[in-house]
């Protein structure tokens, strides 16, 4: 399957500014400031969304599968290397310090923690976007037939209102900081479809993203990030569930515009090329390493540690699920 450079290199950029956002929010001994600012690499999270659209939709565009042969595939491809992590964490005893930690360990096994609010970021608090992932797998076929039925600009705009209606009832009922409310697939199904629908634009070699003038983008992103930032800090519970949009759209023109430096893009396909262990893995290489280093402060050489150890981790996991994928045919 041709592959679509841009995604690549956003996805390698996303997973960088994750690790980091949580490195420093969670971690290190940094001023207020900076910890508020990182919060801005949380929003990488929506660009796997946008990329998973893609990439689904891309491949079933050229090979559809039927529904049980897809589950299969894509079961074996993010669940397997997911519960091999879940099962190292929980047997490190560093990452769930409840009583009920066999709940939560089954919570993950059997994937019912996406309806459980205890167990739902239990062993990472990244976890929350795999109950995602597997409730877009559940419904990518009727997602599917839509886009086919309707054409994408219609999909597009009633992915749009799905979404909005759906945060719209979170907030109405009090439910908009709740995990398994907000990071239910509805609430990100416009960022999903918008995936789908670059996918479709690639197939017909039509532009796409990565196309927009400086002129467009800049502005776009830079109102885009003030709108994301004075919705997180002055617009509590109930602005804070609409920015979405503002914080999809920021962090999208900021790899489009990094994308644009050609000299780093062998850099982003490398980190793209291991970017899902590094997602699964990263909080517990930092919690094991603030636990086990006798270190007094959590400074900069801390997280630089941090990173390139966490980097390595995903690097040698990824190369092991590469070649089990290559022997059993995926």
């Amino acid at each position: 399957m041709k592959k679509y450079d841009f995604l690549d290199c956003a996805k390698g950029i996303s997973i960088l500014a994750i690790v980091l956002y949580h490195l420093i929010f969670f971690g290190l001994n940094v001023p207020n400031i900076l910890k508020t600012a990182s919060s801005f690499g949380g929003a990488g999270v929506k660009i796997f969304l946008v990329a998973s659209g893609f990439g689904l939709y891309y491949s079933h565009m050229r090979r559809p599968l039927g529904y049980g042969a897809f589950l299969k595939r894509r079961f074996l491809k993010i669940y397997i290397p997911y519960v091999a992590v879940i099962l190292l964490s929980f047997a490190s005893g560093l990452m769930y310090a409840g009583d009920d930690g066999w709940q939560a360990l089954l919570s993950h096994v059997f994937l019912y923690k996406m309806f459980v609010p205890a167990y739902e970021a239990s062993f990472g608090e990244q976890f929350w976007y795999i109950s995602t992932l597997f409730q877009f797998y559940l419904v990518f076929h009727l997602l599917a037939w839509l886009i086919k039925r309707l054409g994408s600009r219609k999909f597009f705009l009633l992915t749009c209102g799905i979404s909005a209606a759906w945060t719209v009832f979170t907030v109405m009922a009090g439910l908009s900081e709740e995990r398994i409310w907000n990071s239910f697939f509805l609430q990100f199904l416009w960022e999903f479809a918008l995936g789908m629908c670059m996918a479709e634009a690639y197939g017909e070699e039509r532009p796409t993203v990565e196309g927009c003038r400086m002129r467009y983008l800049l502005p776009v992103t830079a109102v885009s990030f003030v709108l994301f930032a004075l919705s997180g800090l002055y617009g509590g519970p109930v602005l804070k569930s609409f920015n979405d949009v503002f914080s999809t759209l920021a962090f999208g023109g900021v790899c489009i515009l990094i994308y644009k430096w050609k000299l780093l893009r062998p850099l982003w396909r490398w980190i793209n090329s291991f970017s899902y262990e590094w997602y699964l893995t990263h909080f517990l290489v930092m919690v094991a390493l603030y636990h086990f280093l006798p270190m007094p402060a959590l400074n900069f050489p801390v997280g630089v540690l941090v990173l390139l150890v966490g980097a390595g981790v995903s690097l040698v996991l990824s190369r092991f699920t590469s070649r089990f994928y290559r022997k059993v045919g995926l």
